[in-house]
């Protein structure tokens, strides 16, 4: 019904109507909510940048999918009957709202096809059927917490279940068990295809639409195998590159199908199209012919986890190559290259190449340094071998070696060779002229007297550390959210009663410097800057330190909301943007949290046990929780009304809870609308110990007013 093979959406959604199912109506695309299972609902939006896309909101759990109608003539079902094959393929994503996932949710990608003869069949494979027992049948893709996005190419041999000519229908969606509001995403698939195939074919070929191969973390091959011959080289190559052997994989020796799984190095990756080749080798090889095995793979699919941001991996990278002889065995084939067991193969590279060769490539695509030894009496040949792969990035890496001593010594030179080349210098930045220092003797020194400016804590003051959010979830992933400044804004909130000693920005400055901070209390009007790398550098900033965390004055900080700014650079001219990953830290103090007073008289001093909920970024929502046992019998129903135990303990809870109170008239009366303080629905805002003690005495013989009361009249006469 689409055209061009595989669908691509590139002219947009062809369809007439909504009938979602086999039998329901040919009419091209249709879809549905609740196909997998949950039943809320989802915004079907059709073709978005050439994809189609379904939006899963926050309100409930959901499963949704697009159909279609698939015709097999009697002209395919003849080629099929033939020896040819018949596979589903299509590429998918899941694009998630950053950070608010937990460990109880997930997300599943899934897909059926429906026969006329044999029903209906799940695509995909029971990768996980024990999340909350919540998701049983096979799927294509499943994460738990699925903050990160993540996305793949499915491909599915489905022969068995096309019995004759007919319609048939395909279907495939996601599904979202999540837990609270605020968690939502988008499902996106492309590049749908039903393919004829020859059995004989090796090659399969992925494609990633829309996905920057620079932001991918990681990625994994999965397929189904049977019929391995352990005996013989069944190998799998990613763009030409070998990552393995299906026979190291776990291999029953039956005719099931088995689950296999490679991690495939991101650098094997290329920006469209990436070809997965399975090969059935031979006895001596992965490429060589003769008794080459016949075996089978399907449900093959290349999944990727990628971010919106690149990680461009920063450290010096370094590689050493030892041998004690020359090279003899290419990768992925049988040992003694060129022997009569492993006879030389017309046009291949040889070992010695094949070694040479990797080495410049890892230097010249992947800036590795390369070091090589030549140990004991390796030869001639061996030593030239190394030494070319040494030179591939500088001649004077390839070092040889005799015995054990000289190998530690030269062992030490290649660390501190490494050492040498990614040191960073540090400096220590001063006020005052420490003159000018030529020479360090061994008993030289640097005495630094330093006095805090944070005076101690008054009677009753208690002092906690409060860590703020994310950068990111307050204002994105961009690195830039001011242009004229060129730095990322956040914010953090102290409460009116909190005295804020101390306040520090955590800058994750990757290879640049954190070279600017800016900050402006909601009373203000004005952004101050309070810190300036520029103050001490004129020009680029490769002769300082870079410190990874920046004071905030406390005069700048004031009672509710604080915004800063902070950014980077390679100098005062070139400013970066900042981290979404930068976080506030301030130390505060909130006064008379001990003082508790005195209470009524009660009729019981028994004591309790309480779950205490505790809220640790100022959101009152609970981060976790702990049970509390106190007094002498903390087994007694928890009463704060009528135990004095159980009082005193709410009465500490309240004066804990000081950003967010929801009953701020007192320790409230347990309902949803007034809430104890340290309940869930009011968490306080400490997170405690269940090492709390609280101390009683029983004291008797008081008089008191409070009964009963015994009244003796006297009469004289």
């Amino acid at each position: 019904a689409d055209y061009p093979n595989p669908v691509d959406f590139t002219s947009g959604l062809n369809s007439s109507g909504n009938t979602f199912g086999l039998g329901a109506g040919y009419d091209y695309w249709d879809w549905e909510s609740g196909t997998y299972g949950f039943t809320g609902s989802c915004d079907f939006r059709g073709v978005v940048n050439e994809r189609l896309e379904i939006y899963a909101s926050d309100s409930g759990d959901k499963s949704c999918a697009y159909g279609i109608d698939v015709e097999i003539t009697p002209e395919i079902y003849s080629l099929i009957q033939s020896g040819s094959r018949i596979a589903v393929s299509f590429s998918y994503e899941w694009d998630g709202n950053d950070d608010p996932f937990e460990s109880t949710d997930e997300v599943w990608i899934k897909g059926r096809w429906t026969s006329p003869n044999s029903g209906t069949h799940y695509l995909g494979s029971n990768l996980d059927d024990t999340h909350n027992h919540r998701d049983t049948t096979p799927e294509i893709d499943s994460r738990d917490n699925p903050d990160d996005d993540f996305s793949g190419f499915f491909y599915q041999d489905i022969t068995a279940w096309v019995e004759a000519p007919g319609t048939y229908y395909l279907d495939f969606g996601g599904k979202l068990d999540r837990s609270w509001h605020g968690e939502w995403g988008y499902f996106m698939f492309d590049d749908i295809a039903v393919s004829i195939y020859n059995e004989t074919e090796s090659n399969i070929t992925f494609s990633f639409p829309g996905v920057n191969m620079s932001y991918v973390k990681a990625a994994t091959l999965y397929f189904e195998a049977k019929d391995i011959d352990p005996s013989k080289y069944d190998c799998v190559y990613v763009n030409g590159y070998h990552i393995g052997m299906a026979d190291y994989q776990e291999v029953n020796g039956s005719d099931e199908w088995q689950q296999v799984r490679f991690d495939v190095p991101v650098m094997y990756l290329r920006e469209g199209e990436n070809e997965i080749k399975f090969t059935g080798g031979t006895s001596e090889g992965c490429n060589r012919t003769g008794d080459n095995d016949g075996w089978y793979a399907r449900n093959i699919k290349l999944s990727l986890v990628h971010s919106n941001e690149t990680h461009e991996y920063l450290r010096k990278k370094s590689m050493l190559i030892m041998s004690d002889g020359e090279a003899n065995t290419l990768i992925g084939d049988c040992p003694n290259y060129g022997s009569s067991s492993c006879p030389t193969v017309s046009g291949w590279l040889t070992p010695y190449q094949e070694t040479v060769e990797r080495a410049c490539e890892a230097h010249d695509k992947y800036n590795i340094s390369i070091y090589a030894i030549a140990f004991g009496n390796a030869g001639q040949d061996a030593i030239d071998m190394l030494r070319d792969a040494a030179c591939c990035d500088n001649c004077s890496h390839f070092y040889t070696s005799n015995n054990e001593d000289e190998l530690r010594e030269i062992y030490s030179q290649i660390a501190q060779g490494i050492i040498n080349s990614s040191w960073v210098n540090q400096t220590l930045e001063t006020s005052q002229d420490i003159g000018e220092i030529s020479r360090l003797y061994e008993d030289s020194f640097i005495r630094i007297n330093y006095s805090s400016y944070i005076s101690p804590p008054e009677y009753g003051e208690v002092t906690f550390t409060f860590v703020g959010h994310k950068f990111e979830n307050m204002s994105g992933n961009a690195t830039i959210t001011d242009n004229e400044t060129l730095t990322k804004e956040g914010w953090f909130f102290v409460p009116n009663n909190v005295k804020v000693v101390e306040a520090m920005a955590t800058s994750y400055s990757s290879q640049f410097w954190t070279d600017r901070l800016y900050i402006k209390n909601e009373s203000g009007t004005e952004w101050e800057r309070v810190y300036w790398m520029g103050d001490f550098v004129e020009q680029n900033y490769s002769r300082v330190g870079d410190p990874f965390i920046v004071n905030i004055p406390v005069r700048t900080i004031g009672p509710q909301n604080n915004s800063v700014r902070i950014g980077t650079g390679y100098g005062p001219e070139n400013g970066t943007g900042g981290s979404p990953d930068t976080q506030i830290i301030y130390t505060g103090r909130i006064a008379g949290v001990s003082l508790e007073g005195y209470s009524n008289v009660f009729p019981r001093a028994e004591g309790s046990n309480f779950t205490v909920y505790y809220d640790i970024d100022g959101d009152n929502i609970s981060d976790g929780s702990i049970n509390v046992r106190f007094g002498s019998n903390p087994d007694d129903i928890f009463d704060p009304i009528n135990d004095s135990i159980d009082n005193a303990f709410m009465r500490l809870m309240n004066s804990l809870n000081v950003v967010w109170d929801t009953s701020p008239e007192g320790i409230g009366s347990g309902t949803p609308e007034d809430p104890y303080d340290g309940s869930i629905y009011n968490p306080i805002d400490f997170q405690i110990s269940n090492e709390i003690n609280i101390d009683s005495t029983l004291i008797s013989g008081v008089p008191s007013m409070w009964g009963p009361v015994n009244l003796e009249v006297r009469v004289w006469n």
